[in-house]
C-alpha cells in the first residue's frame, strides 16, 4: 500500500517508477464490500534532456514570454527550463537550488552562495544579487535518467548559468498611458513614468519646454495643453543600490498633440462586406480581420487614417506573432499558423505617431467556418438493385472531416408551402466506412437502407443535410 495515498486521486511521483499501480476501494454502511482495479502499465522512467536558464519579461511570468536580454536586472524573474520526458513538470522529476557568485573584496578571486529560500524553478533578482553572477543547480530525483548530452557536476547536479554578466542595479523609465508605452499623447492624457525597479529611492519633476512645472513632482502628471515635455527622474540622495545608464539622472521627453489616435477599431472584412446578410453576421476563425484607426480632425470630428498607423493583433489579450500579417490585415487561418477556436476574442492594437491605443471593441469567434464550404464536397446517391430489392441511400466524400458532423436524411411529402419533412435517418462518424473510390483514391462514405417498397422515397423526395460542431449553418446536399 502507498502511505497516505486514501483518497478517489492519485499523483504519480518517482517513487513508483518501474511499477504498476492498482486501487483497491471499499464500501460503507450496505456495500461492505472491497473491490480492486486492473493494474495499470508499469510507471515510466522519466528523463531531462536538457536545462537553460530564461529571463522573463517585464511584468509578466508566462511560460512563452522570454526576453532575449539575458543580463538579469534587480527585479527581474528566472527561470530554470528544464526539458523532460515521461514527466508532467520540472518539479515533479527536480529539485533547484539557485545561487550567486561574488568577488573576494581581495580581488583574489570568487565564492559562491546558495541564496536562502531559493529552491524553485523560477528566481527574482534581488538588490543582494547587485554585482553577482547567478547560476541554478538542477539535481535529480531518485530514479530519473538523463540524456546523454546532459553533463553534471560532481554531486550530481546539473550547473546552468543565468548570464556570464553579473547583476545589473540599472533603473529604467517608461512613460506610459493606460499601461502602454508612448512618447506622444492628447491633451488630457493621464501619464505615468514607470520606474523599474520599483524599489528604487527616486524624485520626479515635470517640465514643459525644458521649464519645471509647479508642484509637478510625482510620478503621474496631466499635460493639459499642445506642446514638448519631459520628465525628470533622479536618484534620491540616499540611494545607493541604484543608477540610470546615463548616470543620477534620466530624462524622458514627450510631446502633447492633437495628431494622436483617438479610437481603434478591430473590424471583419467577411462581414463588412455584402457576402452576409446583417441578420446572420457571424465571425468565424478561417475570415480576415483588420484593424482602423481613427484621429480628431480639425473640425473635432473622427477621420479615419489611412498610413502611418501599425496594427498588432491580439488573441484573447496576448499578442500574436503567429499569422500572416499583411497592410494590417490578419489572415488567422492560412495553412501554415495556428487556428483561431471557437471562443476566442480578438483585439488590435495600432500605434500612431508614439501613441498607442488598443481597440474599443473586440471580436468573438463563433464558428469554425461555413458548414456549406466545409462540406461542400459531400454527394449523396440513390441506388436501386431490383433483384435484390433493395433500395440504398450513399453519401459520399466524408473521409477527411472530423468526428462531430451529423448526415441528416429526410423523407419530404408534399410540395411547396404545404411539403413536411420526416427524419428517416441520422448518421454521423462512427458510421463511415472508408472505401476506394471511383478515381482509385480511399473515399469515406455512410450508406442507409430506404424502403424499397415505398414508391415514394426517391432521390427527389430525399433532403440530405451534413452540419458539424462549431461550424454554422447546414450543408444541403443534392441527392442523384
Amino acid at each position: 500500500a502507498i502511505a497516505g495515498a486514501t483518497e478517489s486521486t492519485f499523483t504519480v511521483t518517482t517513487a513508483e517508477i518501474g511499477k504498476a499501480i492498482t486501487v483497491e476501494a471499499t464500501g460503507t454502511g450496505n456495500f461492505e464490500k472491497t473491490a480492486v482495479s486492473a493494474a495499470t502499465a508499469k510507471v515510466s522512467t522519466p528523463s531531462i534532456t536538457g536545462v537553460v536558464v530564461k529571463k522573463y519579461k517585464k511584468d509578466t511570468t508566462k511560460d512563452d514570454q522570454f526576453t532575449t536580454d539575458a543580463t538579469p536586472a534587480i527585479g527581474e524573474t528566472l527561470k530554470a527550463k528544464v526539458a523532460t520526458t515521461n514527466a508532467q513538470s520540472a518539479s515533479d522529476v527536480a529539485t533547484f537550488q539557485w545561487y550567486r557568485t561574488l568577488q573576494k573584496a581581495d580581488t583574489s578571486g570568487s565564492y559562491d552562495v546558495a541564496i536562502d529560500g531559493a529552491t524553485s524553478e523560477t528566481y527574482k533578482v534581488t538588490a543582494a544579487d547587485k554585482g553577482a553572477t547567478i547560476y541554478v543547480k538542477v539535481t535529480p530525483k531518485a530514479g530519473v535518467t538523463l540524456a546523454h548530452n546532459v553533463t553534471t557536476e560532481r554531486d550530481g547536479s546539473i550547473k546552468c548559468d543565468a548570464s556570464a554578466n553579473t547583476v545589473s542595479g540599472t533603473v529604467t523609465v517608461e512613460l506610459q498611458a493606460n499601461g502602454e508605452p508612448v512618447t506622444s499623447v492628447a491633451p488630457g492624457t493621464k501619464l505615468t513614468a514607470v520606474v523599474t525597479p520599483a524599489e528604487a529611492n527616486v524624485t520626479y519633476q515635470w517640465k514643459k519646454g525644458g521649464v519645471a512645472i509647479n508642484g509637478a513632482t510625482s510620478s503621474e502628471y496631466t499635460p493639459t495643453e499642445i506642446g514638448n515635455y519631459s520628465v525628470e527622474v533622479k536618484l534620491a540622495d540616499s540611494e545607493r543600490t541604484y543608477t540610470f545608464d546615463t548616470g543620477l539622472v534620466k530624462t524622458v521627453s514627450f510631446s502633447v498633440t492633437q495628431d494622436v489616435l483617438n479610437d481603434v477599431l478591430v473590424t471583419d472584412t467577411n462581414n463588412a462586406g455584402t457576402t452576409r446578410p446583417t441578420a446572420e453576421k457571424r465571425v468565424l476563425a478561417n475570415d480576415t480581420f483588420s484593424g482602423v484607426a481613427y484621429k480628431k480632425n480639425d473640425a473635432g470630428k473622427d477621420e479615419a487614417l489611412t498610413d502611418g498607423v501599425d496594427y498588432t493583433l491580439f488573441v484573447n489579450g496576448k499578442e500574436t506573432t503567429n499569422h500572416s500579417i499583411s497592410g494590417g490585415t490578419y489572415i488567422l487561418k492560412d495553412g501554415t499558423s495556428k487556428d483561431l477556436k471557437v471562443g476566442d476574442v480578438i483585439t488590435v492594437k495600432g500605434t500612431y505617431n508614439g501613441f498607442s491605443k488598443m481597440s474599443s471593441n473586440s471580436l468573438k469567434v463563433g464558428y469554425l467556418d461555413d458548414a456549406s464550404e466545409v462540406y461542400g464536397h459531400v454527394t449523396a446517391k440513390v441506388s436501386t438493385v431490383d433483384a435484390a430489392k433493395t433500395k440504398t441511400l450513399t453519401v459520399s466524400g466524408l473521409k477527411n472531416l472530423k468526428d462531430g458532423f451529423t448526415v441528416t436524411v429526410k423523407l419530404r411529402s408534399g410540395n411547396g408551402s404545404a411539403a413536411t419533412y420526416t427524419t428517416i435517418g441520422t448518421l454521423g462518424y462512427k458510421d463511415v466506412k472508408v472505401v476506394d473510390g471511383a478515381d482509385g483514391t480511399k473515399d469515406g462514405q455512410v450508406t442507409l437502407a430506404l424502403d424499397y417498397d415505398n414508391a415514394k422515397v426517391t432521390a427527389s423526395t430525399l433532403e440530405v443535410t451534413v452540419s458539424g460542431e462549431g461550424y454554422y449553418g447546414t450543408k444541403t446536399v443534392t441527392v442523384e
